[in-house]
């Protein structure tokens, strides 16, 4: 098999219940242990390896007398998955946190999440509160999107939404739910990234929250020269306050942020990495007072100024 998924929408049709049984074969070694730790026939589980391979269009383990070994792909692969499994592990806690306790393993939650799209029509609730809305962006019908969302329901034994005339909101919990379905999501999106990567070519999309710093000049001339060398690479651009913008990155809608630096206090979940070193300076007008004399701090902290908006590095 060859050729990279390189449509970002395909994460919706990722089998989660295949991703479950690839870690216990991958950890195991062999079909017939994994099986047995996962209750199920041997037939069974590489069958479900076969599909998940098909589904990436790659093979994931070399195939020996002894047992199965996992190759490049199938490492890849796991590092994306292993990230999943510490969402769903998350999500358990915080379930735990607020009272809902039927979840007691993580890697249960592989097979209640089911695939990708169940996921997304969560989050997409979740944001944009109607079924119609989510049922014609997924070209499934109002009905479909109503029984994920009681499917998942009844597996959590929770509401995730309150239902009105005037369509859904999320409940807290459902709020915890949609956060980590992001995250997963984000995950399942490079999946087809990391593997194309490992075939030579740079495939996929990058979603990049732009601040004032960067967006005038930097940001566009290093988008064009990656799109020039990466032509099938897609850049999206969000344009958003900082608070913003952190908010989508730590929920996975966007993958990185450029701009201004700022107090690394409280961000221990995020990284920063410095490109360059930016100096401020006072722009004034040919013969203002401040270009033609010295001045106290006191009479430049009276003067009027033109500044960016409050809380902004500047």
């Amino acid at each position: 098999m060859n050729g990279p998924v390189v449509n970002p929408s395909a994460a919706y049709n990722v089998n989660l219940r295949h991703l479950n049984v690839f870690l216990s074969v991958a950890a195991q070694g062999e079909i017939s242990s994994a099986a047995e730790s996962l209750y199920r026939v041997s037939s069974a589980v590489t069958r479900t390896i076969s599909e998940l391979e098909h589904s990436v269009g790659v093979t994931l383990f070399d195939r020996r007398p002894r047992g199965v070994l996992l190759n490049g792909f199938g490492t890849a692969v796991l590092e994306r998955t292993k990230r999943i499994e510490i969402e769903f592990t998350a999500l358990r806690d915080e379930l735990s946190e607020k009272d809902v306790d039927r979840i007691k393993d993580p890697r249960s939650l592989f097979n209640v999440a089911f695939n990708g799209r169940r996921l997304a029509v969560i989050a997409g609730l979740a944001d944009g509160h109607n079924m119609q809305a989510i049922a014609r962006q997924f070209s499934i019908t109002q009905p479909a999107v109503s029984l994920a969302v009681k499917e998942f329901e009844a597996r959590l034994g929770t509401s995730l939404f309150h239902r009105s005339a005037k369509g859904v909101t999320p409940t807290q919990i459902g709020e915890i739910v949609a956060f980590r379905s992001k995250r997963v999501l984000a995950e399942l999106r490079h999946v087809a990234s990391d593997i194309a990567a490992l075939q030579g070519t740079l495939v996929g999309q990058i979603t990049v929250g732009a601040l004032p710093l960067c967006r005038t000049l930097i940001l566009p001339s290093a988008i064009a020269a990656l799109v020039k060398r990466h032509p099938q690479l897609r850049v999206l651009t969000v344009e958003s306050p900082y608070e913003a913008l952190v908010a989508s990155l730590r929920s996975g809608d966007i993958d990185v942020i450029v701009g201004a630096l700022r107090p690394v206090k409280g961000s221990g979940d995020l990284q920063q990495e410095p490109l360059f070193v930016d100096r401020l300076s006072l722009i004034v007008r040919a013969g203002h007072p401040i270009a033609t004399k010295k001045l106290s701090f006191k009479q430049l902290h009276e003067a009027s100024w033109a500044l960016s908006r409050q809380g902004s590095p500047a």
